[in-house]
Parts: structure tokens; C-alpha cells; sequence
């Protein structure tokens, strides 16, 4: 039976969410640098200039009519070179990151990993045979669902990773298990044997329950 695992739509689209937030804050910044800081800049000039030096109150309430302005404006209007620098290496910084996470968003929606059992195959274009893997690191997947395959092909080593929160959980888990048999068939048979006995004593014990609780109403 094949099985695929697509990308888990909850992760793709936090990726967009994640990815148009650090871009809108990137060309905020850099609109601030451009335009926003400078303006704040000339208006403190002539707020300056009118009301602390040349001591006209009228000349800059005029002024701050014209532009909406507060007639006390406050002091962080008066950006430095530094202010609009630090504008411009926040938003050149952050906007590649943000194109970078939508890039991934959008090419995401491609991923997806299958198996039929035999043969373990990804978007990327990898086609592993079952024969060719080595190992399975489970090391992660308790705790974070993550598992790496690796294989070799013609000589070359390469990996394959499982991510159930990155791929669709339930078959990402079918895929998973399906690599852990192939791979470790005794660990497994010992482990449902194990899982088998359980229910089985589950299950009398659950018997002698009843028969008790039968016997006690007559």
C-alpha cells in the first residue's frame, strides 16, 4: 500500500504568516529610514529653530497646523544619523529573512514523501529502495516527532527526514513505522509481542472484574 506524507497545511501556512510579518516590518523600516525619520527630522529642525531659538510660538503653531503637529513636539522627533543608520540595517537585515520564509512557504506546498513498502521516494527526487537503507535515527522522534533515515545508493550516503510537523502526522507515523520494521523487524515483533500481552492480561483482568461484580449481585 502507498502511503504520503504532504506537507502539514497548519505549518505551511505558519510559515506565511511568519514570512509576510519580518517582510512588512522590514519595509516599515525601511520606509521610516527613507521618508518617516527624515520628516520627524525636518520637523524638529523647525520646531527648533522657531520656538527655542527664534522665540516666534505663533510661526511654529502655524506650522504644526499645516502638518498636524503637536504644539509641544516631543523630543523624539529629533532623529540623529545614527537613528535612521540603525532603520535602514534593521530593515536591509530583516527583509531577505522575510522573502527567504515566503520563498519557503510557496515552494512548500510541492513537498510530500512517499512509501509503498518497498521503496522510499520525496519530491526532491530522491528513490530509496528499502534495500539501500542503514539506519533509522530515532533520537528525536519521541520528543519532537522528528526521525532521520539514511541510506546509500550507488555509493553515495544521503538522508531522508521524517517530520511530523512539517508532513501530515498520520502518515509521516504510517511511513515511519514502515522504515522501523524493514530496518529493526526483531526490536518490533518483540515490542507488539510485549504490547500483545499487555492486552491480553488487560483483558482478564478485566474478565475476573466482571465475573466478580456478577457474583457479588446474585
Amino acid at each position: 500500500m502507498q502511503i504520503t506524507a504532504r506537507v502539514n497545511s497548519d505549518y505551511r501556512w505558519r510559515l506565511a504568516l511568519v514570512g509576510a510579518m519580518v517582510t512588512v516590518f522590514a519595509l516599515w523600516f525601511m520606509y521610516d529610514a527613507a521618508v518617516g525619520y527624515p520628516t520627524k527630522r525636518e520637523h524638529y529642525r523647525v520646531f527648533d529653530e522657531k520656538m527655542i531659538q527664534a522665540k516666534d510660538p505663533e510661526g511654529w503653531k502655524t506650522y504644526a497646523a499645516e502638518h498636524k503637529l503637536p504644539e509641544n513636539l516631543p523630543r523624539s522627533y529629533d532623529k540623529r544619523d545614527m537613528d535612521i543608520t540603525m532603520q535602514w540595517v534593521f530593515g536591509i537585515g530583516c527583509l531577505p529573512v522575510g522573502l527567504l520564509i515566503l520563498w519557503k512557504w510557496f515552494s512548500a506546498g510541492s513537498w510530500w514523501v512517499t512509501s509503498d513498502g518497498s521503496t522510499l521516494t520525496t519530491n526532491r527526487g530522491q528513490r530509496v529502495p528499502f534495500d539501500a537503507l542503514r539506519s533509522l535515527d530515532t533520537s528525536r522522534w519521541r520528543t519532537k516527532g522528528i526521525a532521520v533515515v539514511h541510506y546509500e545508493v550507488d555509493g553515495r550516503a544521503g538522508r531522508i527526514v521524517l517530520d511530523d510537523w512539517k508532513y501530515q502526522r498520520s502518515p509521516t507515523t504510517e511511513i515511519f513505522n514502515q522504515v522501523r520494521a524493514f530496518l529493526y523487524p526483531e526490536e518490533v515483533a518483540k515490542e507488539a509481542a510485549a504490547a500483545a500481552q499487555a492486552a491480553e492480561s488487560q483483558s482478564a483482568e478485566a474478565g475476573t472484574d466482571n465475573a466478580d461484580t456478577a457474583t457479588d449481585a446474585l
